[in-house]
């Protein structure tokens, strides 16, 4: 329900549903007080109510009895008072309170074990380097009192946008596909310069738990894969784009298994597991949505496929046919209208 403009109050009765495993509602125009009741829930792992209106009103201190939760946002939202006790959430990876108004101390004794965010760091070790991939901001930390030996980590900075990236190209010389079918080289492919037509897949992170995609780009792989049970060389991550929320904007291509065509049955099934939401991401994930599904060469083979589900000459004959029926339906309606009336009148007569 993100990116909307709802009004009024987080409905309480959402704690009813037994299978609620993520509550997306930022973007939109809500207020009033958090729901305590979502501590009823006993499936949830994702509340992002990011950019809302939750003024004078504070965080539920009932949150802390929610032992699934995975990821709890609540950026920008005016939220006051405390930071509440967060220590009955075991696998809370992922807490993002900037941008509001709460006051007090920092809980560092208070927070699931897996925020390794917040800390109270006092020594470093004397030969660290961090990789040059690696951003370490310590600044506020007792570290920080000996700048000597930290000069270069305890300047006030933030950390610029997760950057975006695309996969690999391939190096090799290899000729040229056939033109007859929108063929190409997969660059994962264990045989060099097979030709084959791939399927391209709008695919989009709605809520992820992570905020760099290349320390999780391969375990995005083998898990997708494994789901969609590919081999990881045939599924491509052409390129990715981080999107305000943050969302993760990906186009895939899914490549045959060392073959220059998919059978139908396996473009079936590609397609019923990703538009039908059959596949389960590891939570750290999230969840996600399809953004398209592009056939490109098998487009011909599938003709009741396309961005609709349905070609234009289908739904133009379907819209032609619901005219013409209606159309006759109406002729043959008034035609016994006109017919009872010529009746009524011989009967009075």
């Amino acid at each position: 329900m993100n990116n909307n403009s709802l009004s009024g109050q987080i409905p309480s009765e959402l704690s009813r549903l037994p299978e609620l495993l993520h509550l997306l509602v930022d973007a939109n125009n809500l207020s009033g007080p958090l729901p305590p009741k979502l501590a009823e829930t006993r499936s949830l792992k994702i509340i992002q109510a990011d950019n809302n209106n939750f003024s004078g009103n504070s965080i539920p201190t009932t949150y802390n009895n929610i032992p699934t939760l995975l990821k709890l946002s609540l950026r920008n939202c005016s939220l006051q008072g405390v930071i509440p006790d967060l220590t009955g959430i075991p696998e809370l990876g992922y807490l993002d309170l900037s941008w509001n108004q709460l006051t007090g101390s920092i809980p560092v004794d208070k927070l699931a074990s897996n925020i390794t965010t917040i800390n109270s760091l006092d020594t470093i070790p004397a030969a660290f380097e961090p990789p040059k991939t690696v951003i370490v901001l310590l600044s506020e930390n007792p570290v920080c009192d000996n700048p000597a030996r930290a000069a270069g980590l305890c300047q006030p900075k933030s950390v610029s946008e997760a950057p975006s990236g695309q996969g690999p190209q391939v190096s090799i010389d290899c000729a040229a596909c056939s033109t007859d079918k929108n063929y190409e080289y997969n660059p994962l492919s264990p045989i060099p310069c097979i030709c084959a037509a791939p399927l391209g897949v709008g695919f989009r992170l709605k809520s992820p738990g992570i905020s760099d995609f290349r320390s999780y780009k391969k375990a995005f792989e083998m898990d997708s894969t494994s789901v969609l049970n590919l081999s990881i060389y045939q599924l491509y991550i052409e390129r990715y784009t981080w999107e305000a929320g943050p969302r993760l904007n990906m186009h895939l291509k899914l490549f045959p298994n060392n073959t220059n065509l998919f059978t139908m049955s396996e473009v079936v099934r590609l397609r019923h597991l990703l538009a039908g939401w059959e596949i389960t991401l590891l939570d750290i994930f999230g969840p996600y949505e399809l953004l398209n599904f592009t056939l490109g060469s098998y487009e011909d083979e599938f003709p009741e496929a396309g961005s609709s589900g349905l070609r234009k000459g289908t739904l133009a004959g379907i819209l032609v046919g619901t005219i013409i029926g209606a159309i006759a339906v109406s002729v043959v309606a008034t035609f016994f209208i006109m017919r009872r009336r010529s009746k009524r009148r011989i009967v009075s007569r």
